[in-house]
């Protein structure tokens, strides 16, 4: 009995799919060690576009919600180091709060699905084509930037 076509190509694509997706998962596994170098091993605006663009690929959105929320996250713990390794004295949760917002450039949505990150970067990465060869992460941090600013304090 020979194998049917629909079952070659069922095959064909699943091969193909998860050669990507190991790709993408090395990279995404490479970006938790220096996760803001665009390197040749780094994960660019490009590939994250293709990951968070392939409909119909459960394996591929997930890749592309893990990887936004996770660069989001690591901003900001990021952002809370920077912050507390250059305290010579205690300061409160608020005040560390405060100062991690002003170091990240954009405040913090209340409510935002996983969905709704994934849709504010796809959107981002397709109104900014020229910059998609940069690293995903610093581009990610950009979108949050524009979609969420601080509103200004200075009176």
């Amino acid at each position: 009995m020979e194998p049917s076509l629909a079952a070659f190509r069922f095959d064909t694509v699943f091969q193909k799919n998860v050669a990507k997706m190991k790709k993408l998962l090395f990279v995404l596994m490479a970006a938790f060690v220096q996760p803001q170098v665009a390197d040749a091993g780094a994960i660019t605006g490009n590939d994250l576009l293709e990951a968070c663009s392939a409909n119909g690929n459960p394996i591929m959105a997930t890749a592309c919600s893990f990887y936004a929320i996770s660069a989001l996250d690591n901003l900001k713990w990021g952002a809370f180091i920077a912050n507390r390794n250059h305290l010579k004295s205690s300061v409160s949760a608020i005040e560390m709060d405060m100062m991690t917002r002003a170091e990240l450039r954009y405040c913090d949505p209340t409510g935002v699905t996983h969905q709704q990150i994934v849709e504010i970067v796809r959107s981002y990465l397709e109104q900014n084509p020229e910059t998609r060869d940069n690293s995903a992460a610093n581009l990610i941090h950009l979108a949050f930037i524009e979609a969420f600013p601080c509103p200004d304090t200075a009176d």
